[in-house]
């Protein structure tokens, strides 16, 4: 025998559809016998007026009937399975499923119970049940509005912030968490490269707008910031041009979003920079154990060569990082020819790929212009070396101010 809360049952009609316990359960397309709407609310209230059985199809000479303990409560007939291109017994069972389904839901049910949008997002929870319909919606400071529809709450952001919305009937509730966040970045958004050459390398182009969305992209703290491939725009001296950058950001605490991001990339036009002093990191070459390795400081429009080569001699990993430190309390700017190699394990292939980036790219004059804020730090290489990997690297470093 069927629980009793199996068998509370509130039907009512909306249009030419028979909702049972705020499930739509029959939509009647035809006008035989009065209007849609007219025959949906004469079944609703047959509905209203049955007692506990069990719900079965019995297939009668012209037409289908759905019975609820022995007494009728849906008929199908020909005209109605036609219109809904069915067969009578296929949209009878159809029917008598949903049914069952209506009459076995408890009082009250929503899903989902936790609810997280963007500052502009809609969502929809389902609200069904027997006594769904006229439950009470209560709720403080909901960073939501909420509308009700048959079988369902419709929510939509008014600001950001959480709240609990309850759904109460008599004895009976459910609670739906609900969050506004925003999101991890807002788009469209507008950045600025600054690169140097005559033109500037696809690749040096290529970086500047990777460390623009890596840097000065707009998020939420601790976001998380990935791109599509994108072509990289020549520039020629002096020149300007737009790079349009589809973009995915994500944030604890956020709503993932994605957009485009345009980076308008400026070619200063600064010319070749000839090194007046090289700058040799190699004392030691073989790394035993982590810790420093060299330091110098930079002058304004003095540029220096600096060529690092490392291998890890150590049995465990170590990083290699080569950094900018300012320690002023002004933002630097700085001109950066770059050259790096990924790790190797034959030592000469590393310094070989470093030394090739770095001489296409200084033939030309071509190099990132960095911003190093004040008294702040910026990695320039970060390389993970596994035991007998080479790091090498070769760059020319101008300060600019």
């Amino acid at each position: 025998m069927l629980a009793a809360h199996c068998w509370a049952l509130d039907a009512r009609a909306v249009g030419g559809t028979v909702y049972v316990n705020e499930v739509p359960i029959a939509t009647l397309r035809t006008s035989v016998g009065g209007s849609p709407a007219v025959r949906a609310a004469q079944a609703a209230s047959k509905l209203r007026a049955l007692s506990p059985g069990d719900v079965r199809v019995v297939a009668l000479k012209r037409s289908v009937r759905i019975e609820v303990g022995g007494r009728q409560a849906l008929v199908v007939k020909q005209a109605e399975a036609r219109a809904a291109g069915l067969a009578p017994r296929v949209l009878a069972e159809r029917w008598a499923l949903s049914l069952r389904t209506a009459l076995a839901l408890p009082p009250l049910q929503v899903e989902p119970d936790v609810v997280r949008m963007g500052p502009d997002g809609k969502a929809t929870v389902r609200l069904v049940g027997s006594k769904a319909r006229t439950a009470a919606l209560l709720g403080e400071k909901l960073p939501v509005s909420v509308v009700r529809t048959p079988g369902a709450l419709t929510l939509k952001a008014s600001s950001v912030g959480s709240g609990t919305l309850q759904v109460v009937a008599g004895s009976d509730s459910v609670t739906v968490n609900v969050a506004v966040l925003p999101y991890a970045a807002t788009f469209p958004q507008r950045l600025t490269a600054w690169v140097t050459g005559s033109p500037a390398s696809q690749e040096v182009v290529r970086g500047a707008i990777e460390a623009a969305l890596r840097k000065r992209l707009e998020t939420q703290p601790g976001a998380t910031v990935s791109w599509e491939p994108f072509a990289a725009p020549r520039v020629p001296s002096t020149k300007r041009a737009v790079a349009r950058v589809k973009v995915s950001a994500w944030a604890p605490n956020a709503v993932e979003s994605s957009g485009v991001a345009e980076v308008e990339v400026v070619n200063l036009g600064l010319g070749v920079l000839r090194e007046a002093e090289l700058w040799y990191c190699n004392d030691p070459e073989n790394l035993a154990a982590p810790g420093p390795l060299f330091h110098d400081a930079l002058q304004v429009g003095k540029p220096v060569r600096l060529l690092f080569h490392h291998v890890n001699q150590s049995p465990i990993p170590l990083v290699v990082e080569v950094a900018l430190e300012n320690d002023s309390d002004q933002e630097a700017r700085l001109a950066i020819v770059p050259g790096d190699s990924k790790p190797d394990s034959n030592p000469v292939l590393a310094g070989l790929r470093a030394g090739d980036e770095f001489f296409r790219n200084w033939l030309t004059g071509s190099a990132e212009v960095v911003a190093v804020p004040a008294r702040s730090r910026v990695a320039l290489a970060l390389r993970r070396l596994a035991p007998r990997e080479t790091a090498s690297g070769l760059q020319a470093l101008l300060l600019l101010s």
